[in-house]
C-alpha cells in the first residue's frame, strides 16, 4: 500500500515566525501532535508538543519563536512510497510523523498511528516508537 492511501491531506502548519504559543494553541485545537513549519510553503521544519514541553522546562518564554525550537532537519517520505519505506524512516530517525512531499510540495502528513491502523504487520515494528526512554 502507497502513502498517499492513508496520509491525511487536511494538514496544519505554522509559521517559523508565529510563537510557541500560537503552535500550542493550534495543536490543541486540532487535537494533533505537531505542525509542519512551512515558510513560503516550503516545509522548513517540524515542530511537536515535546519541543514545546523541552522549550518550556528550558524557561523559555511562550513569545518564543517556532523557528527557536523545530526541528530542522526535517524527515519527508514521497506520496508514492510503500507502507514499509515510512515505517523504515520513522524508525531509522526516531519520528512519529513524516510530512508527505510531491515536488518539493507537503501534499500530507503520515503518523506511525496511520501505519498501524493500515497494515497490521507494522504494529509489532511500530511499537518500538513508542516506548518510553
Amino acid at each position: 500500500m502507497k502513502v498517499k492511501s492513508v496520509m491525511s491531506t487536511e494538514i496544519e502548519t505554522v509559521s517559523p515566525d508565529n510563537t510557541i504559543k500560537k503552535a500550542a494553541q493550534i495543536m490543541n485545537k486540532y487535537r494533533i501532535g505537531g505542525l509542519v513549519v512551512q515558510k513560503n510553503q516550503e516545509v522548513v521544519g517540524i515542530i511537536t508538543e515535546r519541543d514545546i514541553l523541552k522549550a518550556f522546562v528550558k524557561d523559555m518564554k511562550r513569545s518564543t519563536p517556532v523557528k527557536d525550537v523545530m526541528t530542522k532537519e526535517v524527515v519527508t517520505i514521497d506520496k508514492n512510497a510503500d507502507l514499509e519505506e515510512a515505517a523504515k524512516r520513522m524508525l531509522e530517525y526516531g519520528v512519529k510523523r513524516l510530512p508527505v512531499v510531491s515536488k518539493g510540495r507537503c501534499v500530507g502528513i503520515v503518523t506511525a498511528t496511520d501505519l498501524m491502523t493500515y497494515e497490521e504487520h507494522l504494529i509489532d515494528k511500530m511499537a518500538e516508537l513508542f516506548q518510553l526512554p
